[in-house]
């Protein structure tokens, strides 16, 4: 017994004949399975190009936080309505030059933009991988904003 299984998976093949029902089905399945990832692939990319215009691009610009983002950061990805993850594209050797580092980009980024050090942490969200293997990442935007200059005084009480 001959299958002839139409297939409109594959745009120049018209048909496929088969003896086997159960191996003409799997093939039609892995093809519209194919099918899909593709499609999804294009969607993820035409999100990632329309995010693109709102998340700096590493090293464009003449600002200060352009030429840090250039230096300092390996990527960054925005993932929905919460802050971008700053992912560093250098290990420190220790939690103080990992702060320093970022104090130094909340810095630029102030600078650049004449918004407060701490809108930078609402904004950013950095993972840092350190040379000892560890990482620091924040759960809380303001977990990040306390290790910032100036947010300690402006946001804590003390006393």
């Amino acid at each position: 017994m001959t299958v002839s299984v139409d297939s409109s998976c594959v745009s120049r093949l018209r048909s496929v004949s088969l003896l086997d029902m159960y191996l003409a089905k799997e093939i039609v399945g892995k093809l519209q399975g194919a099918r899909k990832v593709v499609e999804q692939s294009v969607e993820e990319s035409i999100d990632d190009l329309l995010q693109s215009d709102t998340i700096p691009r590493r090293g464009e610009g003449d600002d200060s936080f352009d030429r840090w983002l250039g230096n300092w950061v390996e990527c960054v990805e925005k993932q929905g309505e919460g802050p971008a993850r700053l992912i560093l594209g250098w290990e420190p050797e220790s939690l103080d030059e990992a702060c320093q580092i970022l104090r130094e980009g909340a810095a630029s980024w102030s600078e650049s933009t004449g918004k407060d050090m701490v809108e930078f942490a609402k904004e950013y969200s950095p993972v840092v991988d350190m040379e000892d293997g560890s990482r620091m990442e924040f759960d809380w935007w303001f977990d990040f904003a306390k290790m910032l200059p100036r947010c300690r005084s402006k946001y804590i009480p003390i006393g």
